[in-house]
């Protein structure tokens, strides 16, 4: 359940993203729920050891479980397609979002170049890119609690918390990187 819940997650966010944001607030606010999975991450790292020394290990499945449930629903009530459509915006924030956003949320889909895309240099350049950056991701999330564990013989708490900063510096430099590509958009400097 929670995984046909979640797997529309980053997709759905992608997405919305093109009728939700200013073009020159995109890369932030992307990036800023983008690193929503190194806050998740960095928390349940620091509690599931405290969890699994005071509760046992099932505790963390039920936390988790429930948690990304409550989450499922909260998405259900509190989020919108448009700025048109969501009841609760205020007409101040809808207009300056419609407005910034002009004809763009408007367009007709054109066909998808799938030529084009399958030989894109700088598409597989990203598509790898992210492919080693969620290895990295999925190794770190796996090996390291192991290897303080059993190897430097950490308890479970303090395994969780060492653990857990890894996703803090991911965190900081996620949240920055996208403040920062936004800005030197906005100056002209570079363009998307």
């Amino acid at each position: 359940l929670l995984g046909v819940t979640h797997a529309v997650a980053f997709p759905a966010m992608t997405g919305a993203w093109g009728a939700w944001a200013p073009p020159l607030e995109r890369s932030q606010l992307n990036g800023i729920y983008m690193s929503g999975a190194s806050v998740g991450t960095l928390l349940i790292f620091t509690l599931a050891g405290y969890l699994a020394d005071s509760l046992g290990w099932e505790a963390v499945f039920y936390v988790t479980g429930s948690s990304g449930l409550a989450w499922v629903a909260a998405w259900f009530l509190l989020v919108w397609d448009t700025p048109g459509q969501h009841p609760h915006i205020s007409p101040e924030e809808r207009l300056y979002i419609q407005t910034s956003l002009g004809q763009e949320g408007e367009r007709e889909r054109p066909a998808v170049p799938w030529r084009s895309l399958l030989t894109s240099v700088p598409l597989w350049g990203c598509v790898l890119g992210h492919t080693a950056s969620n290895w990295g991701n999925y190794t770190l999330n796996q090996q390291l609690p192991t290897y303080l564990a059993n190897v430097l013989r950490f308890s479970l708490s303090f395994n969780g918390l060492l653990s857990s900063l890894c996703y803090l510096a991911q965190w900081l430099v996620c949240v920055a990187a996208s403040w920062l590509t936004d800005q030197v958009r906005a100056r002209g400097l570079l363009s998307t």
